[in-house]
């Protein structure tokens, strides 16, 4: 079931990149862009964009699943790849979305589409559930009540290990987030003085 959302813009102000784009596989979904990392089996980088259009009354629907769009030469990586993963380094790690999940509840299609793994990384629970989660709230709130459109990119880098030792799904050693917060309907092309936020 669709939702009423209005995406298109999730990397309005161009497509990140680094030093290696040999790594970089890139998904477009309405939902989100992805740069997928076929050595990590997780992504590099997820964009999207968010105002109050994207966030509706779906539940979350908790379907982790291989994104079809990656190439049949990847590494197949499943939920049962994170399922018992347990503690790392004395933390419980969480399969951590990068577009949030309620970022995208206007349809049950929407939402599903943040479960692809192509959106999900290893990530600490404190840092999912603490700081992240905070930042995620702050960002969806200014979009829901203050009537702004943010554009966010978050990512990942370094590696301290992989998940259960297999060798196959790398945990990051961080993960960042960059979010430009603007009037809605308003991209790249509006951008003159931020005083005005």
């Amino acid at each position: 079931m669709g939702g009423t959302a209005q995406y298109g813009k999730n990397t309005e102000f161009g497509d990140p990149s680094d030093w290696d784009e040999s790594d970089d596989f890139i998904i477009r979904h309405a939902q989100y862009t992805s740069s997928f990392n076929r050595n990590r089996n997780t992504p590099n980088w997820v964009a999207y964009d968010l105002d109050a259009s994207h966030i509706g009354p779906e539940d979350r629907c908790d379907c982790f699943t291989q994104d079809p769009a990656l190439p049949a030469s990847f590494a197949h990586i499943s939920t049962a790849d994170y399922t018992g993963a347990g503690a790392f380094a004395g933390y419980g790690i969480d399969r951590g979305h990068l577009a949030r999940s309620f970022d995208r509840t206007t349809g049950t299609l929407d939402n599903a589409y943040t479960f692809l793994l192509s959106n999900i990384i290893p990530q600490a629970a404190d840092l999912n559930q603490g700081p992240w989660a905070i930042m995620e709230n702050y960002l969806g709130d200014k979009a829901r009540f203050e009537n702004k459109e943010v554009y966010i990119v978050a990512g990942v880098a370094g590696n301290v290990g992989t998940l259960k030792n297999e060798g196959k799904v790398i945990i990051p050693e961080k993960v960042w987030k960059v979010a430009v917060i603007m009037p809605r309907d308003q991209g790249l092309a509006d951008v003159h003085d931020y005083r005005d936020l």
